[in-house]
């Protein structure tokens, strides 16, 4: 697990990667040699992996090294494997560690970028501590000893850069692909030495810890029950609901509709349609966050976590945004009027997303989508008149880009509040309920393994007596 990196061959260097998860640096290296440099199209960019680059019988350190010199972008994979093994390097040498320490000597003249990649699943990180590393210097001779072990590794994880939570399939080329676009983000900022600030994708990991402290969100249990809602979706149903979500996120003519409203009775499937969506956004990365409400759970049916979860999902997607929180968390008007358990929604609105949001505006092209379900299992029928004024009325003020996506029983509040939204009714009876409803009877009826001559005509009597 260690550095893989990108330049172009014109000047004569080149990149460097050493040793890393192999599936995900052989799609990077295969995505990156000979491509043209972000900044020159008439450059070409030239991966360094000791797999295809570095000699037989030559010695090896000196070639990583060497290469590592000459680069200018180093991509360093970080997994906890790797990291367990460097809190032993006071003892035992760790080349992970050594490159590291290279890369770090010409990091603060900008002769070289660092793009750190967190490979693997969050939770793996979450109980991450920088005291846990050895206050020592590194014991590798070739070391060159000017920072402790834990020092190095605070330095490396106090520079933004992405993380790959995938390791297999589909999942990992787009990671991937995601990856190289952020990277390529990065050499290009760095070529042209733009005087423009760069914003990055990913916060810290030390920020994280802090906002969650501040925000206190359920961003993992939306995660858990998006998973537990997808089990639930039958294959190549609800497509039509893709479909009218792409032509709501590119209006045509005068539409500039900002909030989608799905309504519909219990039992149509909102929520499964919501965990849907929320996925098929999130690959085309147009997803910035998402909350699924529950009645008779105290922390999904308050406002005020719906609010702080958003906020949190928002940091996440944009480190400028999420900087922002973290400067004004100190302010006390701020922690009085958005982070106190008691405070008033319409304020916390203001503080946690409409005015980050108006902020980050001109760094922003493409639209998000934050994702609501269940908006009508946040407060009683007569207490939720707060939350119904905040996306019915101050969502409007959102910048054009900020997109809601809500789904809801068709409750009289409700209902009044969002008059003249954009409004897609869900009615069992429709003829796209029906196909996927058959879709659905052809799917039950293979699983508890029916052997019948003709699956549809069993399937159309059931959808029949239903």
């Amino acid at each position: 697990m260690s550095t893989f990196a990108l330049k172009s061959i014109d000047r004569g260097k080149k990149s460097h990667r050493q040793w890393a998860d192999k599936d995900l640096v052989k799609i990077f290296h295969a995505n990156l040699n000979g491509i043209s440099h972000p900044a020159d199209e008439n450059r070409k960019i030239h991966p360094f992996w000791d797999v295809e680059c570095l000699l037989v019988a030559k010695n090896w350190e000196k070639g990583f090294l060497s290469a590592l010199q000459q680069t200018d972008v180093a991509v360093l994979f970080l997994s906890h494997d790797c990291l367990q093994k460097i809190k032993k390097a006071d003892v035992y040498p760790d080349n992970v560690l050594l490159e590291w320490e290279e890369a770090l000597q010409r990091y603060p003249s900008q002769e070289l970028i660092i793009f750190p990649i967190l490979v693997g699943r969050k939770k793996a990180f979450d109980s991450f501590d920088f005291l846990d590393y050895p206050d020592n210097k590194h014991c590798h001779p070739r070391s060159p000893k000017v920072l402790t072990i834990r020092k190095v590794v605070k330095e490396i994880f106090q520079i933004q850069g992405e993380s790959v939570v995938e390791l297999s399939g589909k999942k990992l080329e787009e990671s991937t692909t995601k990856l190289l676009n952020t990277l390529s983000k990065v050499a290009r900022h760095h070529e042209t030495q733009s005087t423009e600030p760069l914003t990055r994708v990913v916060i810290t990991s030390s920020q994280d810890h802090q906002l969650r402290d501040i925000l206190r969100p359920l961003d993992r249990e939306m995660r858990a029950e998006r998973t537990r809602l997808l089990n639930a979706h039958v294959a190549n149903t609800r497509l039509w609901l893709l479909k009218y979500l792409i032509e709501f996120l590119n209006p045509t003519g005068d539409k500039t509709d900002r909030v989608l409203w799905l309504q519909g009775n219990a039992g149509v499937g909102k929520s499964v349609m919501a965990a849907f969506a929320a996925d098929e956004l999130e690959k085309r990365n147009l997803l910035a966050g998402m909350f699924f409400a529950k009645h008779d759970d105290v922390g999904r049916n308050s406002a005020r976590n719906l609010i702080r979860t958003l906020c949190f999902q928002l940091c996440e997607w944009n480190a400028e945004f999420g900087r922002m929180i973290l400067e004004k968390s100190s302010d006390e008007v701020f922690k009085r009027e958005a982070l106190r358990d008691n405070a008033n929604i319409e304020k916390m609105f203001s503080h946690l997303i409409l005015v980050p949001l108006r902020k980050v505006e001109k760094s922003n092209t493409k639209p998000i989508v934050l994702v609501v379900d269940a908006l009508d299992e946040t407060g009683m029928l007569g207490f939720r008149t707060e939350i119904l004024q905040v996306f019915s009325v101050y969502w409007q003020t959102l910048p054009s880009f900020v997109k809601l996506l809500i789904t809801s029983r068709p409750e009289d509040d409700i209902v009044k509040a969002f008059e003249g939204l954009e409004t897609k009714k869900l009615e069992a009876t429709a003829a796209e309920n029906r196909e996927d409803a058959l879709i659905y009877s052809r799917h039950f009826l293979r699983k508890h393994d029916f052997k019948v001559a003709n699956l549809d005509n069993l399937a159309n009597l059931l959808l029949e007596k239903s």
